[in-house]
C-alpha cells in the first residue's frame, strides 16, 4: 500500500521543467529546438524555391509540399522529426509565412527571423547549444588563430620573396 501511494505520489507530483521555447501553439510532442528547427528550415526552403518571386501564386506554390520530409535531409534533425514540426507550424501559422513572404521586400523583412521569433515565437529561448549540429558555428575566438596561421604564412611567402629577390650572381 505504501509503495502504491509512494508510486502514485511520484507520478502527480508537479515537474519543474525547463521552458524549451515561448512559442504559444508548440503541441507537447515536438521539442523546442525540433520546433525553431523546423521553422527555420522551412523559411529556408521557401525562400530558395521562391528566389526573387513574391506574388501570391508564386509563394502558394512554393509551400504546396514544404513539408515533405525529403526538403529536410540537410538539417540537424532526421527528415521524418523535421516533418512533424513542419506539420504542427504550417497548420498553425501557413497563412502569416504566406503573408511574410509575399511582402518580405516591400517592408524589408529578415523572413527567417521575423517568422520564427516574432510570429510563431518558435525561436524564443530556445536552447541553441543543445541543438544538434550547432556547436560547430565558429565563435569569434575561432578565428583568431587562424588569422594568426594566415599572417604567419604571409610573412613567410615575404620573406621566401625577399631571399630570391637578392642579387642573382651571388648564386654563382
Amino acid at each position: 500500500m505504501k509503495f502504491l501511494v509512494l508510486f502514485l505520489g511520484l507520478c502527480l507530483a508537479k515537474k519543474s521543467v525547463f521552458p524549451d521555447t515561448k512559442a504559444p501553439l508548440k503541441p507537447r510532442y515536438v521539442s523546442g529546438e525540433l520546433y525553431c528547427n523546423a521553422c527555420q528550415g522551412i523559411v529556408q526552403e521557401a525562400l530558395k524555391r521562391l528566389r526573387h518571386r513574391n506574388s501570391e501564386a508564386d509563394v502558394i506554390e512554393s509551400l504546396e509540399d514544404i513539408c515533405n520530409q525529403w526538403n529536410f535531409v540537410v538539417y540537424d534533425y532526421p527528415p521524418p522529426e523535421m516533418h512533424k514540426g513542419c506539420s504542427a507550424l504550417m497548420g498553425d501559422y501557413s497563412e502569416k509565412l504566406e503573408t511574410a513572404l509575399m511582402k518580405r521586400f516591400e517592408l524589408d523583412l529578415d523572413v527567417e527571423y521575423y517568422f520564427c521569433h516574432e510570429v510563431t515565437r518558435a525561436c524564443v529561448d530556445v536552447f541553441w547549444e543543445t541543438i544538434p549540429g550547432e556547436s560547430m558555428i565558429p565563435l569569434e575566438e575561432d578565428f583568431e588563430e587562424p588569422q594568426k596561421k594566415t599572417q604567419q604564412k604571409e610573412d613567410e611567402f615575404q620573406k621566401t620573396n625577399e631571399s630570391r629577390q637578392k642579387d642573382p650572381k651571388e648564386d654563382l
